[in-house]
């Protein structure tokens, strides 16, 4: 029989939780392109319907239309293999328009690929709309080269270039400026050359050794860091929650 005193605790601990306001800042690793089993839809991120012949509009225009990007399933043999690059980077995989983009796609054009993520207000008591307040940076591959990159439609200025093979590798780095909630990331990439079929693909990871921000200063970069905005060595694996009580300025905490 459950005793009196261990109900009221349970509904003392139920009614905080109900009563905090909980938000959690993206784990970088469950961002690597991927994730999921090879020849089904990935799970976050996205890729353009439409393939560019010149001039792509906007990542954010009303022409540009976004559907699941699938892993590829066999990858092309040309493509570097995720499994060997280091750990933890190496659980991102290969994905494409189709599942057979490995073999051949439209080229001479560009698609876009689109990361959603949602932000919490803050990070470590400075709005995320303030750049380099949380930055996220990648390391990735791509089938032929990246042309641009957007954070919610406003190009970074980033021409990224890269390849499939190894050591053909690029890494950038997106300090905002955030909104608050919902943002998208989106990678414009070109395929080419102007021969059709040609493969495509794109292979982005969170990488260790790509960024030395630390947003918190408890030395473990954000790129490694549960809690990028507060000070604390937490596993990745375990969340990092933003708790807002009435009338109190929100605090993150390892968990």
């Amino acid at each position: 029989m459950i005793k009196k005193s261990t109900i009221i605790t349970l509904v003392f601990v139920a009614l905080s939780i109900q009563n905090a306001f909980a938000q959690v800042f993206p784990n970088p690793i469950s961002l690597s392109t991927g994730q999921g089993t090879p020849g089904s839809n990935d799970p976050i991120w996205l890729v353009s319907q439409q393939c560019f012949s010149s001039a792509p509009p906007n990542p954010t225009s009303a022409s540009v239309t976004f559907s699941p990007a699938v892993i590829q399933n066999p990858y092309n043999a040309a493509w570097i293999n995720p499994s060997t690059l280091p750990a933890p980077v190496n659980n991102g995989d290969w994905i494409g328009f189709s599942a057979t983009s490995g073999s051949g796609d439209n080229s001479g054009c560009y698609r876009y690929y689109r990361l959603p993520i949602t932000l919490p207000a803050d990070c470590g008591g400075q709005s995320v709309t303030v750049a380099g307040s949380y930055v996220l940076t990648f390391d990735g591959y791509v089938d032929n080269t990246i042309t641009a990159v957007y954070v919610n439609g406003v190009n970074m200025g980033i021409a990224a270039g890269g390849s499939f093979s190894a050591g053909s590798q690029l890494t950038f780095s997106l300090p905002g400026p955030w909104l608050v909630g919902n943002n998208f990331i989106d990678i414009q990439v070109f395929n080419g050359p102007l021969t059709s079929p040609d493969p495509s693909g794109l292979l982005l990871v969170a990488s260790p050794s790509a960024g030395s921000a630390d947003s918190d200063g408890d030395g473990v970069t954000n790129i490694n860091d549960a809690c990028p905005c507060t000070a604390g060595t937490t596993s990745l694996f375990l969340p990092c929650i933003v708790i807002r009580e009435p009338s109190a300025p929100s605090v993150m905490t390892h968990v």
